[in-house]
């Protein structure tokens, strides 16, 4: 009787140790994703900002042109629809204000 009660009782604690062993690595697992969703968030945050600033600077450099006639903001547009479309390429810094 009582060797069968310790059986058991062994049983139950090996059973809760695998099921925390588990657990531990589906928690790592789960920690993991949420590092690369955070990724993803700042990152389309990121991509969310630079065309509302190039949307910004597009506005800006039609108005300016509109308003002088100085065909250097006609280019300066024409840079950023080009840079939006891919077809040319990021200069450094493209970040702040172009």
């Amino acid at each position: 009787m009582v060797q069968r009660l310790m059986t058991l009782v062994f049983a139950v604690i090996l059973l809760i140790f695998a099921l925390s062993v588990a657990l531990v690595f589906h928690l790592k697992t789960q920690v993991n994703n949420l590092g690369d969703m955070s990724q993803l968030r700042y990152k389309s945050y990121q991509a969310a900002d630079e065309l509302r600033h190039s949307s910004d600077e597009l506005t800006r450099f039609s108005r300016t042109y509109v308003a002088t006639g100085n065909a250097q903001y006609k280019k300066m547009y024409n840079d950023v629809v080009a840079i939006r479309s891919g077809n040319k390429n990021r200069p450094e810094g493209y970040e702040g204000i172009y």
